[in-house]
């Protein structure tokens, strides 16, 4: 493993961010030196509500809202954003009992997020 004796000024000031606002985080990120990926952080978002979902630290109909909630303002990628969309709709649909059960809209949730596990940063603290 190598350590950086002196690390690039981008990384020091978004350590130093974690209470400003999203849009001030956006314009440090934009400064972290390498090639940009636009799908990946989207993805290691829906890997993190993967984690929570399994973890029970949020219901499936929460963790949608929210993620449907963002999607709405950022720019996701479309594949993504179109299978929020329609869990929003399947949710809403069998939260009226119109058509379809919560829990089969729990499972359609959980089977969407699973595919982005892989994804989800590392919080361990431990060494593997």
């Amino acid at each position: 493993m190598s350590v950086e004796q002196s690390p690039h000024i981008a990384f020091i000031e978004l350590c130093c961010a974690g209470s400003q606002p999203a849009s001030t985080i956006q314009t440090l990120l934009a400064d972290v030196p390498g090639q940009t990926t636009t799908d990946l952080p989207v993805q290691m978002l829906l890997g993190h509500a993967s984690r929570l979902l399994a973890a029970y630290s949020f219901t499936p109909e929460q963790l949608l809202l929210r993620l449907y909630g963002i999607a709405s303002l950022e720019t996701f990628p479309e594949r993504i954003y179109y299978e929020l969309v329609r869990l929003e709709d399947e949710y809403s649909l069998a939260r009226d009992g119109v058509y379809g059960t919560l829990t089969e809209f729990a499972q359609d949730t959980s089977t969407f997020l699973t595919e982005y596990e892989t994804y989800a940063p590392d919080n361990s603290t431990g060494n593997a």
